[in-house]
C-alpha cells in the first residue's frame, strides 16, 4: 500500500468517526428528557428519604438520638445526609424492639442500625479529651458515615458561640 492510499483510508476513517459521534451527540442532545428523568428520579428519591426521616422523628427519639440537621447534596450524585446527636444510651433490647418494629422501613431501618452500632463503638473507643458528638450518614452512592468527637476544651468556647448566634 502506497502512502497516498493510507493517508486517504486514514482521512476515511476519521470522518466516519466524526460522522458516529456527530449521530451519537444529536441523538443524546434529542433525547435530553433521559437527564431529566434521571434528575427526577433523584429529586423523587431525596423527598422520599427526607419524609421517611422526617415521619421517623419519635423513633429517632425513641433510639436515644436527636436529628440534628439535614444536608442536601445537589449535584451528581444527588445524596442526603442527616446528622445524628447522641442524647440517650438506651438498653439493647430497646434496641432490638425498635429494629424488629422498623424491618419494614428500610431506610430508618438502616439507620438506626448504624447507629446502635456507632452506640457500641463509642463505648469502646476513649480519646483523652474528646467527646463522642455526633454521627453523619449520607444516604447515596456510595454511602457513607462520620462519626465526629468534638473536644471538651473547647466546649465552653463552642457553648458561648452558640449563646451569641442563639441568645
Amino acid at each position: 500500500m502506497a502512502f497516498g492510499e493510507f493517508v486517504n483510508k486514514a482521512k476515511e476513517a476519521a470522518n466516519t468517526m466524526k460522522n458516529v459521534t456527530s449521530e451519537k451527540t444529536n441523538k443524546f442532545i434529542e433525547e435530553n428528557t433521559f437527564l431529566s428523568d434521571l434528575k427526577d428520579i433523584g429529586v423523587n428519591k431525596i423527598n422520599e428519604t427526607f419524609n421517611e426521616l422526617n415521619d421517623s422523628a419519635a423513633l429517632i427519639k425513641e433510639a436515644g438520638y436527636e436529628l440534628s440537621e439535614i444536608e442536601v447534596h445537589i449535584g451528581v450524585p444527588l445524596g442526603i445526609t442527616p446528622h445524628f446527636i447522641l442524647k440517650d444510651n438506651i438498653s439493647d433490647e430497646k434496641k432490638a424492639q425498635l429494629l424488629y418494629d422498623t424491618k419494614e422501613k428500610k431506610i430508618i431501618h438502616t439507620i438506626l442500625s448504624v447507629l446502635f452500632n456507632i452506640s457500641e463503638l463509642q463505648k469502646k473507643v476513649g480519646f483523652k479529651q474528646f467527646k463522642f458528638y455526633e454521627v453523619e450518614i449520607t444516604l447515596g452512592v456510595p454511602p457513607k458515615i462520620n462519626v465526629r468527637f468534638l473536644n471538651t476544651e473547647n466546649i465552653n468556647s463552642i457553648q458561648s458561640l452558640v449563646n451569641m448566634i442563639n441568645p
